[in-house]
């Protein structure tokens, strides 16, 4: 795709929306949108490369990201996908705007080859022939419009719709409705496959931190969400004192899943946000006697 010439900004949401970020995450913020938009799609989700579009230290981007990442939309699974409504949007006008223009500069040219062979323009030879297709047009926006009305129909609500319901209300309302990340629980699923318990460790969780965001939360797979949700878990296990439920490894995970997860850091560097903390950092989520057994370290 030919670059589009340049990138809209609309200054006064820009500001509103940054206002709380400091410097570095208000660059990256930008800087992440302006690779969409020079790109025409958004960029992958790997730490290395986005640390490069913002152009900040790894170890600096990855203590930004949580609060980069809230202004971009998440994908079905409610994980971040670094797509951003806006910078889509303009995308689509400005493609749309392009092609107008090069075909009414095709249409320019074919007319003036006409007219210098003495034949008649374009318009006039193809009237016949735009004739049925303004009809076809016509019948297809009659069926669109009746399939809209078909799907205005609004549908039966869902434990899902519930479960999103009580989310929300724990969060004190300061979600982005309607986003893909907050009508889609499969985080909040994964968390209590995990042994969490909606009651006594998500709600809390999710009560004493989402409310306090500068930012709406815009998915329930942040890790930050995540984290806080798992040290509630340990907080009540460790509570419970003594018995096999408290020595229970909230973190445990198959060792194969983990086995794959090493390799790919120690060949690539890569480590995916959902997966916690680093190898190489406090809180990491591999027991110990793996990371002694499995050794090495990521390849910088």
């Amino acid at each position: 795709m030919a670059q589009l010439p340049y990138m809209p900004l609309w200054v006064a949401e820009f500001l509103a929306d940054t206002q709380k970020l400091d410097d570095r995450a208000s660059w990256a913020y930008i800087a992440i949108c302006m690779d969409y938009w020079l790109n025409g799609e958004p960029p992958r989700d790997d730490d290395a490369e986005l640390a490069r579009i913002a152009r900040q230290p790894l170890s600096v981007w990855r203590r930004i990201r949580p609060t980069v990442e809230r202004f971009f939309d998440c994908d079905e699974n409610g994980f971040v996908s670094w797509r951003h409504g806006r910078v889509e949007a303009e995308l689509i006008k400005a493609k749309a705007k392009s092609e107008k223009r090069a075909e009414a500069g095709r249409a320019g040219g074919q007319a003036s080859r006409a007219r210098a062979r003495g034949s008649p323009p374009p318009a006039q030879a193809n009237a016949g022939a735009i004739a049925p297709r303004l009809l076809k047009q016509s019948e297809s926006e009659s069926e669109s419009k009746s399939i809209g009305r078909l799907d205005s129909v609004p549908r039966a609500r869902s434990d899902g719709d519930d479960l999103v319901d009580r989310l929300v209300a724990a969060a004190g309302g300061n979600v982005v409705n309607g986003s893909t990340g907050i009508e889609v629980v499969r985080p909040i699923l994964d968390l209590q496959a995990m042994g969490c318990d909606l009651e006594l460790d998500i709600l809390p969780a999710i009560k004493e931190t989402v409310p306090k965001l500068d930012a709406p939360l815009r998915t329930w797979g942040a890790r930050f969400v995540r984290d806080a949700v798992l040290a509630k878990q340990a907080a009540r296990l460790r509570g419970r004192g003594g018995g096999a439920a408290a020595k229970t490894d909230p973190y445990a995970k198959d060792e194969a899943m983990w086995g794959g997860w090493w390799k790919r850091w120690t060949a690539s560097g890569y480590w995916h946000a959902d997966w916690g903390a680093r190898p190489d950092c406090l809180g990491c989520r591999i027991p110990q006697h793996l990371r002694d057994q499995w050794g090495g370290g990521a390849k910088t």
